[in-house]
């Protein structure tokens, strides 16, 4: 006869494994975010600026 009830870690087990994936794909993912965001504000910066320097043409009538 067993008096106590069977004691099961497999909720928990299962839990910290889903968090962890969770927080490592998240640790993979933020910085190539960040690397993409940083290549469209220098892209932009760059157009920005050669925009800028370039001469303005206007024709008189």
């Amino acid at each position: 006869m067993n008096l106590l009830p069977e004691l099961t870690y497999a909720p928990y087990v299962w839990g910290a494994l889903a968090v962890f994936l969770v927080v490592l794909a998240w640790d993979a993912v933020t910085p190539w975010l960040r690397l993409r965001r940083l290549r469209r504000e220098i892209a932009l910066r760059a157009r920005r600026e050669a925009a800028r320097s370039r001469p303005e043409t206007t024709s008189a009538p």
